[in-house]
């Protein structure tokens, strides 16, 4: 990975590494906080492991799935010498970070949804923790995925196009491309400071920003991923990646939810 910052002879800081560690921590702090701001004072938010675990575990298994043609070996590996703990020790123990993005968010829901199925009601207020808590962290998470090359755009030869000229660069083009990860960056800092605005301007019910804000970032996810320099198994055959999918999936939900908002 890189870059790295380098301190003294013996200290070296990977960047990207760096980057997910300040955007898991603003992100399970900033939940901390808005929930109790919204009344909240046992939240779901005060024991996270198994919110890290779930996502992590999902990320791994959305990233295998969507990048099946090179990650299908370690499972080949494991059927052919039923050797159980070298499959655990590559799955669990990866290089360069492959995860999922967009397994990591339903590795989250899956845990939110278990946790607040008794409790449909408060689920309401903690989208309006969730989603703007989320966007925060995410701008700091693609600013790290822009440094190591994890995200990158298709080839474009504009004023704003980035290249990645180094040798450890994973990115395989050597020409300028679309900066994806600025984009999905300041994308969410806008949504959540128009939320924020909509939030004080506006008197809407319980939810209704949360679920504002899931559409329009999913929406925004939606469209930038046609600008992504990468394939997945789903792009090379339906034309839409996995991401893409997701993003329709959570849009219809928001929508469904605002309309029903609405109408009552």
């Amino acid at each position: 990975m890189y870059p790295l910052i380098n301190i003294g002879p013996w200290v070296s800081i990977y960047t990207f590494g760096l980057c997910m560690i300040l955007a898991w921590g603003t992100f399970f702090t900033l939940l901390h906080y808005l929930s109790i701001r919204r009344g909240i004072t046992k939240h779901i938010f005060s024991w996270i492991i198994d919110f890290t675990l779930s996502i992590f575990f999902f990320g791994r298994i959305f990233y295998i799935f969507s990048d099946w043609r090179t990650e299908k070996f370690i499972f080949m590996d494991l059927f052919e010498t039923g050797n159980i703990f070298d499959f655990l020790k590559q799955f669990f123990i990866t290089d360069n970070y492959s995860l999922s993005f967009a397994g990591g968010v339903i590795g989250f829901l899956v845990v939110f949804f278990w946790k607040t199925r008794n409790s449909p009601k408060e689920r309401l207020k903690y989208w309006d923790s969730v989603i703007p808590a989320f966007l925060v962290a995410a701008s700091i998470g693609y600013i790290g995925t822009l440094l190591w090359g994890q995200i990158y755009g298709i080839v474009m030869n504009t004023f704003f196009s980035i290249t990645y000229d180094n040798p450890d660069s994973i990115v395989p083009f050597q020409n300028p491309t679309f900066p994806l990860p600025i984009f999905y960056s300041l994308s969410a800092l806008l949504i959540t400071f128009f939320l924020y605005r909509v939030e004080h301007k506006i008197s809407v019910p319980e939810g209704f920003i949360g679920y504002m804000g899931m559409g329009l970032f999913a929406g925004i996810l939606f469209l930038g991923e046609f600008m992504n320099g990468a394939s997945d198994l789903f792009s090379s055959r339906i034309y839409l990646n996995i991401t893409q999918l997701i993003a329709l999936g959570i849009i219809s939900y928001a929508i469904l939810w605002l309309l029903k908002m609405i109408r009552s």
